[in-house]
């Protein structure tokens, strides 16, 4: 593929696009936008009903061709051995199937890219002459069983074998790695110990680099009566189990002069919010939140394999956090 030429691309996510405050959204748009200085390309957008029809007219706005498919609803199955709920043909419908087959052609499209490990069923439709790509995003195999994560934590973590997560890789050309760490794990499935084969997979890392990052003066030698902890995030139930025992601990400080401000949709999973916790809401301009923050907190009930994208935010606005 000579990426020197225009090519046409074409993406496929299952990712909720109305919010650009979730770091896996801001991330995947980041890639979009340097894409498309050079390439065209299109969107396959895989979605329940009302998040299409929600996100379709602002997504049209970014791309000359979005195809939305309605994703079904997902159920759990009990799978064999650790736990497992999840296997890696759950996500993808056969009516995404039949499309990708008929509409990803390499007559339209010189490569696809497709968001999650779970989302790599939809390149076996495809001709291989069109080059794929996974953005990867995460490390899926046995996640639950490194992470230690809770019963809670499994059935809403996506989380397959290690020899599933092997099976997407090799139906990939190219795997796209956000950290060293996700490029090292995935690098380690290039060799078949078994056989003793590579597997004809290249693997790239491309880092998240915060976007539009606009100077917040502060006067860090000024002596404050109040001091502004905060934390903005998405809903996710790794979010809300880290800022439900955070909370526990921040609340039992009965301080006044410490406030903990909230943003993203983390706060509508708030409830009994005492005086000093301040709930923003979804925020438009990320710098509306930044502003008025002295400490960035990220409380991490368990370690996650991705890279937390508000972490390099915080320090990008030059401001100390405290992690867990």
């Amino acid at each position: 593929m000579d990426i020197t030429s225009k090519l046409r691309g074409i993406w496929i996510t299952p990712m909720g696009l109305g919010s650009t405050r979730t770091g896996n959204v801001r991330y995947t748009k980041q890639l979009w936008n340097h894409i498309r200085k050079s390439h065209s390309l299109d969107l396959v957008y895989y979605q329940y009903k009302n998040t299409i029809d929600r996100d379709v007219a602002d997504l049209k706005l970014l791309f000359k061709n979005v195809y939305p498919i309605v994703q079904p609803s997902i159920h759990f199955k009990v799978r064999a051995g650790e736990d497992y709920l999840w296997s890696i043909n759950d996500f993808v419908s056969q009516e995404l199937l039949e499309w990708c087959s008929k509409n990803i052609t390499p007559n339209r499209y010189d490569f696809v890219v497709c968001d999650y490990v779970y989302m790599t069923p939809a390149l076996d439709a495809i001709n291989d002459s069109v080059v794929k790509i996974l953005n990867s995003h995460d490390q899926m195999g046995d996640k639950h069983i490194k992470m230690k994560y809770s019963n809670e934590l499994i059935k809403k973590t996506f989380s397959i074998t290690k020899a599933e997560e092997l099976s997407a890789i090799e139906k990939c050309d190219i795997v796209m790695c956000i950290t060293d760490e996700e490029k090292s794990y995935f690098d380690s499935f290039l060799f078949d110990s078994l056989f003793g084969n590579f597997i004809n997979t290249e693997t790239i890392l491309i880092q998240h680099l915060p976007n539009n990052i606009r100077d917040i003066k502060k006067n860090t030698t000024e002596r404050k009566n109040i001091i502004n902890l905060g934390f903005m995030g998405s809903s996710n139930i790794v979010n809300v189990e880290g800022l439900n025992k955070f909370l526990n601990y921040f609340q039992d400080l009965k301080s006044k002069n410490i406030n903990l401000i909230l943003a993203g949709k983390i706060c509508e999973t708030v409830t009994n919010v005492s005086p000093n916790v301040i709930l923003m809401g979804e925020v438009t301009d990320e710098k509306d939140f930044y502003g008025k923050i002295d400490i960035i907190v990220n409380p991490m009930p368990k370690g996650t394999s991705g890279l937390k994208i508000k972490t390099i935010d915080a320090f990008a606005y030059s401001l100390p956090i405290i992690g867990t």
